[in-house]
């Protein structure tokens, strides 16, 4: 369940915010991942698994802070990695996989993924102290996940899918003026808190796949990837069919293709006429 008055500020510091000189607002997030990499923001709102690609990029110049709040403490949803042992697994199978999951969350190994390289991952024993002399960007991901909430697994892209999903129509509405911060934030808790039966959400997630979720009767009866309409396919397929004759090695495979296929056409029929001269002769 969402807070409508919460959403609804925030929805008018944003719009607010937009108008201030030295922020930035835009719905593109490769042009505001560029814009930070490039030294032109200070600050930009991310999720964890971008922070390799930053390090690369920024090196020591990068830090991480805590999101910022007003009246409380910003609560981030927070992705968990789980181990889950399979319900058809033999006693010996489950004894293994708890030693195993006893293992790995031991403080020692919990440290040990700290030191990895390019890992950012929050340890999930609590007794596990990440350092923030050692490691200050992991650190300060420990501090803020102590504040984040947790969707469950069954959930998790279900969820999320929802929000983007109702969410996206109502921010560029709001921020164009074509609704208030209070209307919209009035007609998205109600899309959000009251699901409707044969409801469908598409959404491109940050992977390049596309997610179909379809609600019957309040249950979730079919999640898949991939899910293209057919005339968009059929659209997406030409596109590709002419992105591919621009390249030099496709022209020289046709041109090949051609050539073969003209001289096999006349050798067969060449020997089409010698087989057929050679049957007249004969008939004489």
């Amino acid at each position: 369940m969402l807070e409508e008055k919460a959403f609804s500020r925030w929805l008018a510091w944003l719009k607010t915010a937009r108008q201030i000189s030295n922020v930035y607002v835009d719905n593109r997030r490769d042009v505001l991942f560029d814009l930070f990499v490039t030294g032109k923001v200070a600050y930009f709102p991310c999720w964890t698994f971008e922070i390799p690609t930053l390090q690369q990029k920024l090196g020591d110049r990068l830090n991480v802070a805590i999101l910022p709040s007003d009246l409380h403490v910003a609560s981030p949803p927070l992705k968990t990695d789980s181990l889950i042992v399979n319900t058809y697994a033999t006693t010996a199978q489950k004894r293994l996989a708890i030693d195993f999951a006893k293992f790995v969350t031991r403080r020692e190994q919990q440290l040990a993924f700290q030191s990895a390289k390019d890992a950012i991952v929050i340890p999930g024993n609590p007794n596990t102290l990440v350092d923030r002399r050692l490691f200050p960007i992991k650190r300060r991901l420990v501090e803020q996940s102590q504040y984040s909430f947790l969707i469950p697994i069954a959930q998790a892209k279900y969820q999320t899918s929802r929000l983007v999903h109702y969410a996206e129509p109502i921010y560029t509405q709001v921020m164009q003026g074509e609704m208030s911060p209070t209307e919209g934030a009035q007609q998205f808790i109600h899309q959000i808190n009251q699901p409707v039966n044969n409801e469908v959400i598409k959404k491109s997630t940050s992977v390049p796949n596309e997610v179909e979720i379809i609600l019957l009767q309040g249950n979730i009866v079919q999640l898949q990837d991939n899910i293209t309409p057919k005339a968009d396919y059929l659209s997406q397929f030409v596109q590709i069919q002419f992105q591919i004759l621009h390249r030099p090695i496709i022209w020289l495979q046709i041109i090949l293709c051609t050539v073969v296929g003209v001289s096999i056409w006349w050798i067969a029929r060449r020997l089409n006429r010698l087989v057929s001269n050679f049957m007249q002769q004969f008939n004489k």
